[in-house]
């Protein structure tokens, strides 16, 4: 399931920058509506020259920002596919780029989300209040599907330990001439059950 919807989220963000950037037409509604929404509300003068020049800065470079997103969502879209691919085979290392990349993604969420409940307070009362809330529960979402990813790269990490404990021990008593060795191997099933279900939330 995380890997799923990472991927859904990552063509969200995909498709909408790159018809931004093939089309003009669409940049300038974007562009023009924008400019309307900063006309009707007026806030602190610091506040509105700030917002002001940064919106003409990303006007300017707009290409080029569009052009920085569509590659981040194109290599974390890749690394979303390759969790999968690690959730079905069982490979932890595969793991690895998805983590990395979703904590860069998460500390940027939170910077943005920082700013953005600033900057609320000088829009509306009503704005101020419901935007951190929405934007807190899509962090806290965000973080706990990572957590569980995390949670499931320890326990194959602890799983392929088990593993070669297992093999050692097998190894040792074959070299001392033990027979019984299907009585000494150490099962355990309910961890079996709760990687194979942790693994079916990645997919």
């Amino acid at each position: 399931m995380v890997g799923f919807l990472s991927v859904m989220v990552s063509m969200l963000v995909l498709l909408p920058s790159l018809y931004l950037l093939v089309s003009q037409k669409a940049w300038q509604m974007v562009k023009e509506s924008c400019h309307d929404w900063l006309e009707k509300n007026h806030w602190d003068v610091k506040v509105t020259q700030v917002v002001w020049q940064a919106f003409g800065w990303v006007d300017q470079n707009h290409r080029v920002i569009l052009s920085g997103v569509i590659g981040c969502s194109m290599v974390h879209n890749l690394f979303s596919l390759v969790l999968i691919l690690g959730a079905i085979l069982y490979k932890r290392s595969l793991f690895l780029p998805w983590m990395v990349s979703e904590m860069f993604i998460i500390i940027l969420m939170v910077l943005t989300f920082t700013c953005w409940t600033f900057m609320s307070f000088f829009v509306d009362l009503l704005v101020a209040i419901v935007f951190p809330v929405i934007a807190g529960l899509v962090l806290g979402f965000w973080i706990y599907l990572w957590r569980r990813v995390r949670t499931i790269f320890i326990i194959l990490g602890r799983r392929k330990e088990e593993k070669i404990i297992l093999r050692q021990q097998i190894s040792v008593r074959k070299s001392s001439g033990g027979d019984d060795l299907l009585d000494q191997k150490v099962r355990r099933p309910h961890r079996q059950l709760i990687v194979n279900a942790e693994n079916d939330m990645l997919y």
